[in-house]
């Protein structure tokens, strides 16, 4: 049986330009940037979280990112929306195949600045 994702996303160097970040899933894996790819099943929700204690002052959006590559894929069903401080978002029901992935961008501020910053990590499909 499936479950949900939950995706912890941390400040973790403020000082780079742009602001760096960590991504923690609930799957256990962990990186910063878009080095993390998270593994997914069909019609799972996925959560992002915001670490406020690492120096995120807010997440500003997750949206699906322009970049286009052969092994792009559309897995999220449309736009994750706000709910509760953090966002979520809904995986596709129908797989488009093991191993597939899209790009997803993550919006997001830090303390002291209001600069709009963003990070692209991956979804990847489980089944």
């Amino acid at each position: 049986m499936s479950k949900a994702v939950e995706i912890t996303v941390s400040l973790t160097d403020s000082r780079t330009n742009p602001p760096k970040l960590t991504l923690k899933d609930s799957e256990g894996n962990s990186s910063k940037g878009d080095d993390i790819t998270s593994s997914v099943d069909p019609g799972v929700t996925v959560t992002w979280i915001p670490d406020y204690s690492s120096g995120i002052s807010e997440l500003t959006g997750i949206t699906k990112n322009t970049k286009i590559t052969k092994d792009n894929y559309t897995l999220l069903d449309g736009n994750p929306v706000p709910k509760d401080g953090n966002y979520v978002g809904t995986i596709v029901t129908k797989s488009p195949g093991k191993g597939k992935k899209e790009y997803y961008c993550i919006g997001f501020k830090i303390d002291g600045d209001d600069t709009p910053y963003s990070d692209d990590p991956k979804l990847q499909m489980r089944n």
